[in-house]
């Protein structure tokens, strides 16, 4: 895979909520009014369920109520990884490259610093971006390898991730108007940073990351 592209970032400028504050707020409230909807629904069930018909009802809507439940911890999850708390940023990115491989089947090699000084809303966001490259390297490029190259330069934090898919053209790079792609120029925006996305068709994708790192 050559990493040798002509890099091209993209500018926009963002104001994000904290995730964390998010993923609580969730996690905590909506989450604790469905446990207790779903209590008061098993509990009424119980008592007023007379019939097979009415039965098979009650059993339907606490279906749906655990099914949304799933969703909240889901999504509360995705908004702020518990092992970026528990495990900080490097040990997150190993672990979920491991995931990846797994899932996809594609071959991944992966290099890291040891330790990297960055605020949790930048933690976040690298992880996200990380994340939803790798997610448009599955669904997109049809690679059999990607490499994920995290290193400190100059005051900044790079991130590369380069598969050896089919590449991506001007014409695609001029499309990029998906929330994913969006969202990644964004979030390296909001961090003062930049990020860029270039290839060749059949020769593979480069996206790169860089962002300020913290004093």
């Amino acid at each position: 895979v050559s990493p040798s592209f002509n890099l091209k970032p993209v500018y926009t400028k963002i104001r994000t909520p904290p995730s964390a504050m998010i993923a609580r707020e969730l996690h905590d409230e909506l989450g604790a009014l469905l446990t207790m909807l779903k209590l008061d629904l098993a509990l009424t069930a119980d008592k007023a369920a007379a019939t097979k018909a009415l039965r098979k009802r009650f059993d339907e809507l606490l279906e749906r109520v655990h099914s949304a439940l799933q969703v909240v911890k889901r999504i509360s999850t995705n908004l702020r990884p518990a092992t970026l708390d528990t495990l900080g940023l490097m040990a997150t990115i190993r672990w979920y490259l491991v995931q990846f491989s797994h899932s996809t089947g594609i071959e991944t090699e992966l290099k890291l610093p040891e330790y990297v000084r960055l605020s949790d809303v930048s933690n976040i966001a690298v992880f996200r971006i990380i994340q939803e490259g790798l997610t448009n390297v599955a669904n997109h490029s049809g690679a059999k390898k990607v490499m994920v190259n995290v290193c400190k330069r100059q005051g900044e934090l790079i991130v590369e991730i380069i598969d050896n898919g089919r590449g991506i053209s001007e014409q695609d790079l001029q499309r990029q108007n998906s929330f994913g792609v969006t969202g990644m120029h964004e979030r390296a925006q909001y961090l003062g940073g930049s990020l860029s996305i270039c290839g060749l068709p059949g020769e593979g994708t480069q996206l790169v990351l860089k962002i300020p790192l913290d004093d």
